[in-house]
């Protein structure tokens, strides 16, 4: 249970239902931080809208992103991050052998080398609070500079949500059982 309470469409004025509908639009429902997320509702809904650029215009492809995601989730430890988008990983095919060494914190260890490079990229930045120059340039070139910045934000965009999820302690949606060990 979350330590705020999950704000429903009609607790709202008639303004604020308009950011719920839109986020509910977007995502087919209202889950994960927004319901907590509606107690600031312009901060709910700045939040979603850069969500929807990332998760569904991005220019990185679903199977970098998906990766870059279980890495921020499993740098943040948070298990309401990690149990919505593991599946989401598989699906975009990344390869459960990926998803089981980040899971088990052997990562970047044993994986490919593209795979390794994102992963040790998102590390560095959260636990450096920055990145290499050799990290920063070889990311650049991979991925030019739309891509890198898409991924920069990326990895803040799902630090943030993160921080709100484990800050309220909001568990796995729909009752799911976690899937992040302790």
């Amino acid at each position: 249970m979350s330590r705020m309470p999950s704000l429903t469409r009609g607790e709202l004025s008639l303004e604020e239902q308009g950011i719920f509908d839109d986020i509910a639009a977007k995502r087919g429902s209202v889950y994960g931080p927004f319901p907590v997320l509606l107690s600031s509702p312009k901060v709910a809904g700045l939040t979603a809208k850069l969500g929807e650029y990332l998760r569904f215009e991005s220019s990185l492809d679903p199977a970098i992103l998906q990766l870059v995601t279980l890495t921020v989730a499993r740098e943040w430890d948070c298990q309401c991050q990690w149990t919505d988008h593991e599946p989401q990983a598989l699906e975009a095919g990344v390869p459960k052998a990926t998803i089981d060494a980040l899971k088990e914190r052997r990562a970047p260890e044993g994986l490919v080398t593209d795979e390794a490079e994102l992963v040790s990229f998102v590390q560095e930045l959260i636990q450096n609070h920055q990145v290499s120059e050799a990290a920063f340039v070889r990311m650049k070139d991979r991925l030019g500079p739309l891509g890198l910045t898409d991924l920069i934000a990326t990895i803040g965009y799902y630090s943030l949500l993160a921080c709100v999820l484990n800050g309220f302690e909001i568990p796995p949606a729909f009752g799911r059982e976690p899937l992040l060990p302790n």
